[in-house]
């Protein structure tokens, strides 16, 4: 289960899924991640989002980004939702190569009933992201 917000650098993707995740604290009976590179943004999150910085874990390919995320399904059944900003960042991957890897990630996300909302940097989607939920920022 796959939700992509979309859109142009600086058109407030990382505003819009923050407050996607801050929202989804009192609607979820799951448990709510973050994933991002950087820490700016502990304050700008629920407190009950547990906020992980993929950068300390040396997350820098598809492969290790997948690993980790399906290692935090597997050490807490209870995920509902984990959000993902700037997957092209964690994986140093341009989106028109990582057609495998979303369908991965779909598959888990629906395998084990866990919504994986991501930001992808592009004004334009290509054509197999087209198949997930989309929303422009």
């Amino acid at each position: 289960m796959l939700h992509l917000i979309y859109g142009a650098k600086g058109s407030g993707k990382t505003g819009r899924i923050i407050d996607v995740a801050n929202d989804m604290v009192g609607k979820s009976d799951g448990e709510v991640v973050f994933l991002t590179d950087t820490d700016k943004y502990t304050f700008k999150l629920h407190y009950n989002i547990r906020l992980v910085n993929v950068k300390e874990y040396f997350i820098e390919t598809p492969g290790s980004l997948g690993g980790f995320i399906g290692g935090i399904m597997a050490a807490n059944a209870d995920v509902s939702h984990i959000y993902i900003d700037g997957i092209h960042r964690m994986t140093n991957m341009h989106f028109d190569e990582m057609e495998e890897f979303f369908e991965e990630l779909d598959k888990i996300g629906k395998a084990h009933n866990v919504e994986l909302v991501l930001t992808i940097s592009s004004d334009e989607l290509p054509e197999y992201m087209r198949k997930y939920e989309v929303e422009k920022a």
